[in-house]
């Protein structure tokens, strides 16, 4: 008896996977072979933006070492035509690379334009191009945080001590401290605030 009533078990219950297959087949098929289409159309995309990547990056290389940045930047695209904006900015004479990192700073990536906005203060602090005050308001909104707050802060050191602030310069190497970059600074900032201290005391 048990086993007359397995086998009706056993029929019901293919059958119902018969109805259950001849309902949804159709759609379960269509499913599957989209999950396939999706993740094999990503991995054709993934493979593509490596591919493309690469090429642009042989492109940078190569204007490189033909000396045609310039030429380069014109023509590439994305991130690689404001690498190539940085390199280029880094073979001219001051004001017109100033006036490339300023334009890279005013257009590029965050962490791109805060790069340029830092060099382009660092070049006219070298060169006295702009008074050290006004060149620390400039850089106020790098040194409260991003990718170059520290280098930001050791800027606005050297552009303290220039104007002979030496007990706020000194503050500010202190603020680098407490960075996660404080070791790669440790040093320098180090010999600056010892330089800097003896500095307060001739000036004492």
């Amino acid at each position: 008896m048990s086993n007359i009533l397995d086998e009706i078990k056993d029929e019901i219950q293919q059958e119902k996977i018969q109805n259950f297959w001849k309902e949804n087949g159709t759609f379960l098929v269509v499913g599957v072979i989209l999950v396939i289409a999706i993740v094999g159309g990503r991995s054709w995309w993934m493979a593509h933006e490596i591919s493309r990547d690469s090429d642009r990056t042989a492109a940078l290389v190569s204007a490189l070492n033909t000396n045609a940045l310039d030429t380069h930047v014109e023509e590439a695209e994305g991130a690689h035509a404001t690498i190539a904006g940085l390199m280029a900015a880094g073979t001219m004479d001051p004001a017109d690379a100033v006036a490339r990192y300023e334009q890279i700073a005013e257009n590029g990536e965050d962490i791109y334009a805060d790069m340029a906005r830092l060099m382009a203060v660092g070049i006219k602090a070298e060169h006295h191009l702009e008074t050290p005050q006004a060149l620390i308001e400039e850089l106020e909104p790098l040194t409260t945080g991003g990718a170059y707050q520290a280098s930001a802060l050791e800027l606005k050191a050297f552009l303290q001590a220039d104007q002979g602030l030496y007990e706020e310069a000194i503050s500010s190497l202190n603020e680098i401290q407490d960075l996660p970059a404080a070791a790669s600074f440790e040093g320098r900032t180090s010999i600056l605030k010892q330089y800097y201290e003896t500095r307060m005391r001739e000036d004492g």
